[in-house]
């Protein structure tokens, strides 16, 4: 921290808390900004000329000369400004007035550009490496002292933050601004630099203005209408659900290595507090009397922590069977191009079976279906899908984790939002996820082939199978013309008048088949049904695979 930094963080400090003005009547009636304006830039100008080099100065001698500087000037500019005061020494009254007369701006203005200044000079003074992995110091090194500093405010390093810029200019160069504001121009550097400065802190427009220096409100309407919008459009590339046979192997591989044959994913909703929400839909967004109220997005993570999927939003009250319902990641595996995925598990008998459609892992808050699986409730100590079920509850914790994750890197999560649009909201909560994304990526913790972690799977005798990546993703079966070519083959040494009124017979069966209410209480049993008969052959091949390690 600067000592200018360190001299008005002190002085704003004492004036909050009343240390200053708390045995003077006068001061609660009359100070104005321009007064704490000359009253900062005269006691910071007598501070300069009187004490020693900062550097010098331990934390103890530093705050006491701040607070004897700020103390007698404030006492000073009072007596001057509301009457006369015992002991003011007038020589010294007029010099500091003669010092004072040539200034520039207010202090207040002085700060600001201060801040706006010491950002900027980040990207001047500091061209890129020839060799960003060989920078030896300076704030492209990310183990120094200066790259540490900067990814610790603005949550990335400084090279991944160049890089980030150069990609937005790319991508939406038609929509990048070069001025923005109306009374000032400002960098658009300098307000991507307060946007994730508002992810990693939290803080409102208004308080980013301190640190920037630029106009709270130019900052908003970046942020809200360039930023996270832009973002979310990356986003939707980014964030998705494997679909090649290296991307599925990638995230399917890590669980069937630990035992988890079939899984694509933990699964999970997390809730933000939302501070403006309207009066009408407080019913719909409190959970409870006393709490308050939020907005809710199911998650899907892999095992290494990287975000498969984010839903879009969902008022606090509705609860997780409801979203489920919804989640297009859920409609994908469950009856979308996921759903032909089979893969393989081992039986009692030594053998393995083959087994179609993957699934997440998730709580007991779910339904019964044969893509989520939950662990048991209330089971014996002693049982094997007590066993189970602890093991899955530890592994489904990998959610849990990224929720942690997220929320301690980007507090604007923690704090209530002050969005009046729940879109907003949305794209700020899919902004942090993408960059957490990257994060992952940029410090290699997705590499989990290459850390040469050792698994307790790996170690067992007779192993699985590979699962079957063969289907075609976009492939669409006609299954009229299928049952019509079967019948013409079994009917082809009858009549063919015959034949042919047999065939439109059976087609018309099926389309009544096809076109009628389907019954929910027998689809719901069937469901329930296949989903207990899956959990249990996930038990009996975890049961199995622990024998072969024993």
């Amino acid at each position: 921290m600067s000592e200018a930094s360190a001299f008005f963080d002190r002085a704003f400090d004492l004036l909050s808390r009343g240390v200053i003005a708390q045995n003077d009547s006068r001061v609660a009636e009359g100070v104005t900004s321009e007064f704490v304006d000359r009253w900062l830039d005269t006691a910071f100008n007598q501070y300069l000329q009187q004490s020693v080099p900062y550097a010098r100065l331990s934390d103890a001698e530093f705050v006491a000369a701040v607070d004897s500087t700020l103390q007698e000037v404030w006492r000073e500019l009072v007596a001057e400004e509301f009457g006369a005061a015992a002991g003011v020494n007038t020589k010294r009254k007029r010099e500091r007035a003669a010092r004072s007369i040539g200034r520039r701006m207010p202090m207040s203005q002085r700060v600001r550009e201060h801040g706006t200044r010491r950002y900027l000079d980040l990207l001047k003074n500091n061209p890129p490496p020839k060799n960003r992995e060989e920078a030896g110091g300076g704030v492209w090194d990310e183990g120094s002292y200066e790259g540490k500093e900067f990814r610790r405010r603005f949550r990335i390093p400084f090279g991944m933050f160049v890089d980030h810029l150069e990609e937005l200019k790319l991508r939406f160069g038609d929509e990048f601004p070069q001025r923005v504001g109306e009374e000032h121009w400002y960098p658009v550097e300098l307000l991507v630099m307060g946007s994730l400065l508002q992810l990693a802190t939290g803080m409102k427009p208004f308080w980013l203005e301190l640190c920037t220096g630029v106009d709270s409100q130019t900052q908003r309407i970046f942020s809200q209408e360039k930023y996270f919008k832009w973002m979310k459009q990356l986003a939707l590339e980014e964030i998705t659900m494997p679909k090649t046979e290296e991307e599925l192997e990638h995230v399917m591989g890590h669980y069937r290595s630990i035992g988890l044959p079939g899984c694509t994913g933990s699964i999970d909703c997390v809730h933000v507090f939302w501070n403006k929400c309207p009066a009408g839909l407080l019913n719909s967004c409190q959970v409870g009397n006393k709490a308050k109220p939020s907005l809710s997005f199911e998650f899907v993570v892999s095992h290494t922590g990287f975000v498969l999927s984010v839903s879009q939003f969902f008022y606090g009250c509705t609860n997780d069977k409801t979203i489920c319902k919804l989640d297009e990641a859920i409609e994908l595996i469950k009856e979308g191009e996921l759903s032909k995925l089979e893969f393989f598990v081992r039986c009692d008998d030594g053998k393995t079976e083959k087994l179609t459609g993957p699934y997440f892992i998730c709580d007991g808050g779910y339904l019964d279906w044969m893509c989520l699986i939950p662990p048991f409730k209330h089971m014996p100590e002693q049982s094997k899908e007590h066993g189970w079920s602890k093991y899955v509850e530890s592994v489904r914790k990998d959610v849990e984790r990224v929720f942690g994750i997220l929320k301690k890197r980007f507090y604007i999560l923690v704090h209530a939002f002050e969005q009046h649009d729940e879109r907003d909201i949305e794209n700020i909560v899919v902004t942090c996820a993408l960059l957490h994304n990257r994060l992952l990526i940029h410090d290699g913790h997705d590499n989990w082939q290459e850390d040469g972690e050792a698994t307790w799977l790996e170690n067992a005798e007779g192993q699985l199978d590979e699962p079957d990546f063969s289907f075609i993703l976009d492939e669409r079966i006609n299954e009229e013309a299928m049952v019509l070519q079967g019948l013409r083959g079994a009917g082809a040494e009858d009549d063919r008048t015959t034949n042919t009124s047999f065939v439109r017979s059976q087609i018309a069966e099926i389309r009544n088949l096809l076109t009628a209410e389907p019954d929910e209480d027998k689809i719901e049993m069937l469901e329930r049904d296949l989903f207990l008969k899956r959990r249990l052959q996930l038990v009996e091949h975890y049961e199995n695979t622990v024998q072969l390690l024993n």
